[in-house]
């Protein structure tokens, strides 16, 4: 008589799941997005340490939407839902047409995930701290899909060493003002005529400017801003060069002796060597933007990578997520 009266209580006791709450033979749906916490997708994926099969759905903060798992049936953590349409609900934010022009949105986590959006009154992408789920479209991985998206202006050169490749234009004025100019397959200062208006930026009052800006900044290319030379001897071998102008490696002719360090025998030996000599060499650069991202740059002086703040566009190549990273790239000894 006790036994089946315990049979009958444990019938009708609660039972709880992650899916449902079922009361004896009948089962109540609940819409788990009402009552969990956005953080919860920022979790990763845990299957528990019990080895059922079943299919669940999770938020992937990576792809920044929701995707199957596999749960073993017991523990595991909150990311976890039993309908893609209710990991929907709580993590992805609906996707709006023109994503460039939404606002920047952190969105309600606490992660700290560095994301690009597109700056409508700056015309420019700017870095931010993304939260890890949620937010809006105007979220993206790198500067390059950003721009890529949403920038139309074409902007400036904005480095000296972009300056100083610039050809020299006397523009179409008629003054005649004596002007300096970085002859970059001469790699000196030189001489010319500048009209008084237009132009571009490689153009400067007395040759000590010229050369304090452009002669330092050819340092970043190290060995790979030396020009082609095709040497003393008189043989017909092709070789490969970085061209500092283009940011290509390029084919020339050598001679066979003599020349300079920036000689290559193959196009891949050229480009693993000079486009990690231009990354590591340029000088650190924050860019024009105030905000205060923790990155890390090679200094070339100190042959050490330093902690700098990046205050979120522009700036250039020489910047790394973390001290690992730009070891990995630029230091020597790391490689």
């Amino acid at each position: 008589m006790e036994l089946k009266f315990l049979y009958a209580v444990l019938f009708f006791l609660p039972v709880v799941t992650h899916e449902a709450v079922y009361t004896g033979p009948s089962a109540v749906t609940v819409d788990l997005s009402s009552v969990k916490d956005p953080s919860v997708c920022q979790l990763q994926p845990d299957v528990g340490p019990c080895r059922a099969a079943h299919h669940q759905w999770y938020y992937n903060i990576t792809l920044r939407e929701c995707a199957l798992f596999v749960y073993g049936g017991c523990e595991g953590n909150g990311n976890r839902f039993g309908k893609k349409k209710e990991c929907r609900t709580l993590c992805v934010k609906k996707e709006k047409k023109d994503a460039c022009k939404q606002p920047k949105d952190p969105g309600p986590c606490m992660a700290l995930s560095y994301r690009w959006y597109y700056n409508e009154a700056t015309d420019d992408c700017e870095m931010f701290a993304y939260g890890g789920c949620q937010g809006n479209e105007n979220n993206f991985a790198t500067e390059e899909q950003c721009r890529a998206k949403c920038v139309k202006a074409q902007k400036p050169p904005s480095t000296s060493s972009d300056i100083c490749m610039q050809p020299s234009d006397s523009g179409p004025c008629r003054a005649r003002h004596t002007r300096w100019f970085f002859d970059l397959d001469e790699r000196k200062c030189k001489k010319f005529i500048y009209g008084g208006c237009e132009g571009n930026s490689n153009n400067f009052e007395s040759r000590q400017e010229c050369e304090q800006k452009c002669l330092e900044e050819l340092k970043s290319f190290g060995i790979c801003g030396q020009p082609a030379d095709t040497g003393n001897c008189r043989g017909k071998e092709q070789k490969w060069f970085f061209n500092p102008r283009t940011r290509k490696c390029e084919t020339f002719i050598y001679g066979g002796c003599g020349g300079n360090s920036n000689n290559f025998g193959s196009k891949q030996q050229c480009e693993t060597v000079c486009l990690d000599e231009l990354t590591c060499n340029q000088k650190m650069d924050v860019g024009p933007c105030r905000g205060s991202f923790p990155m890390w740059y090679y200094n070339r002086d100190g042959k050490k990578c330093e902690p700098f703040n990046y205050g979120g566009c522009r700036g250039n190549a020489n910047r790394f997520d973390t001290k690992a990273a730009c070891d990995k790239k630029c230091n020597r000894r790391y490689r």
